[in-house]
C-alpha cells in the first residue's frame, strides 16, 4: 500500500471529514462536536497542528470512525470528536453515547467483515469494513496508531 504523506493541518482535515460526514449522521438524528483539550502546560490551541499524513487516507479512516459512531448512536445524540496532545504525539479521538461494543466482540473488531451483529436480521447495516480498514492503512503507515 502506497501512502503519499504530506504536512497537513490537522483541525481543517478534521473539520473537513465532520462537514462531509453531516448529512450522514442527521440521516441517524446524531449532531458531530468538535473539542480540542488543553493536556497540562502545553499550549491549548491545536489549530495550527500540523501532522504528516496522506490526506486521503486519514479522510477515509475519519469517515469509517465518523459514520461508525454516528450508525450506532442513540436517536438525538452527539458524537464528539477529542483532539489532545501528549508531548510530541497528537491523540483524535471519536467518542460516541451509543450502546458500546460487546466484551465478546472486542478482540474481532478489527478483522475484515466483522460485525457484532452478524445476523440475517440486524439492525445496521454494513460490511463490516470500515475498522479493519482504519486498522491497515496505519499499521502501513507505521507512525500512527489506530486503538
Amino acid at each position: 500500500m502506497e501512502f503519499n504523506s504530506s504536512p497537513v493541518n490537522l483541525m481543517q482535515l478534521l473539520k473537513q471529514a465532520l462537514d462531509g460526514n453531516h448529512a450522514y449522521a442527521e440521516q441517524y438524528q446524531v449532531g458531530f462536536e468538535l473539542e480540542s483539550e488543553p493536556v497540562s502546560d502545553l499550549p491549548s490551541d491545536l489549530s495550527g497542528a500540523i501532522v504528516n499524513v496522506d490526506a486521503n487516507r486519514m479522510m477515509q479512516v475519519f469517515a469509517n470512525l465518523l459514520s461508525n459512531a454516528a450508525k450506532f448512536s442513540h436517536i438525538g445524540g452527539k458524537v464528539l470528536v477529542t483532539v489532545e496532545r501528549i508531548g510530541r504525539v497528537i491523540r483524535v479521538a471519536v467518542k460516541d453515547n451509543g450502546p458500546g461494543i460487546p466484551d465478546e466482540f472486542k478482540d474481532r473488531i478489527f478483522q475484515k467483515f466483522a460485525q457484532a451483529d452478524s445476523s440475517d436480521i440486524r439492525k445496521k447495516g454494513g460490511t463490516g469494513l470500515g475498522l479493519s480498514h482504519c486498522q491497515g492503512d496505519h499499521r502501513a503507515d507505521g507512525r500512527q496508531n489506530l486503538v
